[in-house]
């Protein structure tokens, strides 16, 4: 009984950890990606910094749309 009481919290616990990488992880990164990249102004950093923290996962594609293009890749290599 107590074996099987531990094993419901560890797997509720790996759901719950799961979730937040899975609600956080866009934000993140998307964050990482716009406070890195030099074709932006402050003030638009800021303003995309604020939009990846109220729709972290949509202003992520919005975002790897508009800044992400193939141009970019070819430009550092």
């Amino acid at each position: 009984m107590c074996t099987l009481l531990f094993v419901k919290v560890i797997g509720l616990t790996l759901l719950w950890l799961l979730a937040l990488v899975l609600a956080f992880g866009p934000m993140v990164y998307g964050m990482y990606l716009c406070l890195t990249n030099d074709r932006l102004s402050g003030g638009m950093k800021a303003l995309w910094c604020l939009v990846f923290i109220f729709s972290s996962l949509l202003a992520l594609v919005v975002y790897l749309a508009l800044y992400k293009s193939r141009g970019d890749e070819e430009e550092q290599e």
